[in-house]
């Protein structure tokens, strides 16, 4: 049977420095990933341009661009028609020197995500605890809110946060209730439309008999 460890979160400053696993992040590296240039612009994605070669083409190109790049029967090899080999080996060797930087930077994505995670997860319970101080303090200290104006904005995007997932939250609730509603009130008015079929079905398998005939006037009757 798998067992799951309890990890609890102190909200005493010092125990939870100590709390093991949640709330635990590594310390942020001194050299992280690079800024992106500013002079960036994303481009526009070509449809079925494939964004990263099979692992193989990868791991094989930077071999492959030094074959190519330093034979001497290139053309001999594979003829007048086959590409230039310095452009070709040039072109394979910096593609897949940006492939090992997107797997890289993959994996240094799922690895900061997590640290964040983490971080997070030790820095909010302690934003809960100072909130309510920190919103006395202003109520009747109106420097506190220059003093501290970074911290002002903590709380302030905390609490549009806050606000706009319990908006997001109601919006699907209501969907939810009237698209239920919506369902119960269309299998109402199917129930009839249904009795009247049964009631011609069996008109037709059965031998008209007096009260088979019956049948059939008054679902008839009732249609009109």
């Amino acid at each position: 049977m798998k067992t799951t460890k309890k990890v609890l979160i102190s909200k005493n400053a010092s125990a939870l420095a100590a709390t093991e696993g949640i709330g635990k992040a590594d310390p942020v590296p001194k050299v992280g990933a690079p800024p992106t240039p500013k002079d960036y612009v994303a481009s526009v994605a070509i449809r079925g341009a494939r964004l990263q070669p099979p692992a193989g083409v990868i791991e094989a190109g930077p071999g492959a661009a030094k074959e190519i790049a330093n034979s001497t029967t290139y053309v001999s090899d594979f003829g007048q028609s086959a590409p230039d080999a310095s452009t070709l080996a040039t072109n394979i060797a910096f593609a897949a020197a940006w492939s090992g930087q997107y797997t890289l930077a993959d994996s240094w994505f799922g690895y900061v995500k997590e640290q964040t995670r983490l971080a997070w997860l030790q820095a909010n319970p302690q934003l809960d605890d100072f909130g309510p101080a920190f919103a006395y303090a202003l109520e009747h200290n109106a420097a506190i809110g220059t003093q501290y104006a970074s911290t002002a904005k903590v709380f302030d995007a905390r609490r549009q946060s806050a606000v706009k997932g319990a908006a997001v939250r109601a919006s699907k609730k209501a969907a939810a209730k009237a698209a239920k509603k919506a369902k119960g009130g269309a299998a109402e008015e199917a129930a009839p439309t249904a009795a009247e079929s049964n009631v011609e079905e069996a008109a037709v398998a059965a031998p008209v008999t007096q009260p088979v005939a019956a049948a059939i006037a008054n679902g008839v009757a009732a249609k009109s």
